[in-house]
């Protein structure tokens, strides 16, 4: 059953291509290549994922299952002592708020002159939580920046000043180089000088129809 459901999900993303591919147009169709190499690797991981669950069990796929039904009728699920203690051994989870989010990436700018985005602030500091639990200064450590501080620009002026700067975020763009000294990268900013594409919003009731209106269907 759970590796049936995996199958489904991984059919149901090819077949999802076509939907996001369906006008031919260039930017469609590089939008499809995007959304299936991602949907492949989230795949894969879920696929890992299920592969340690079965190998922490001893094989007991009937209990991988349970857990997964429960994971499927509950929204969570809970594995035994036994696989959990096999887990802390391969695995260290930690939790980063907003306010540990922040200051390191003050402290990255300020001590190692480098300026991180929010998503590998929550890296760093998780990673400092580590060592200070357990004094691990053996294993090598990569943490790897999986985007840019400048599509954050008024969350890191928070965390570098206590201020999420003034008027449009190309503004804040602008003042977050002019504040640490570092190039805005050029997607970024060739951004302000493209047209409007999509300019449509709505809410979580209307999504449905949008959907429709936007497939020609409604």
């Amino acid at each position: 059953m759970v590796y049936t459901t995996f199958i489904f999900f991984e059919i149901m993303s090819f077949t999802s291509y076509v939907w996001v591919a369906f006008d031919e147009k260039k930017e469609s169709l590089r939008a499809a290549g995007t959304y299936l190499a991602v949907a492949v690797i989230g795949g894969l991981v879920m696929l890992m994922g299920l592969f340690l669950l079965y190998d922490m069990t001893g094989g007991n796929d009937a209990l991988v299952a349970s857990w997964m039904k429960s994971l499927n009728d509950a929204g969570v699920y809970t594995v035994n002592a036994e696989v959990k203690a096999k887990m802390d051994e391969l695995f260290y989870g930690g939790y980063c708020d907003e306010q540990g989010t922040k200051a390191a990436i003050k402290e990255m700018f300020e001590t190692e002159n480098y300026l991180i985005d929010p998503h590998t602030a929550v890296a760093v500091n998780v990673y400092q939580q580590y060592l200070q639990e357990t004094g691990d200064l053996e294993t090598p450590a990569i943490i790897a920046s999986t985007a840019s501080p400048y599509k954050f620009a008024a969350s890191v002026l928070e965390a570098l000043t206590g201020e999420r700067g003034q008027g449009s975020e190309f503004d804040k763009v602008a003042e977050l180089s002019a504040l640490t000294g570092t190039q805005i990268p050029q997607p970024i900013a060739d951004l302000q000088q493209k047209p409007l594409r999509f300019a449509q919003v709505c809410n979580i009731a209307g999504m449905e129809m949008a959907v429709l209106g936007t497939l020609g269907i409604q």
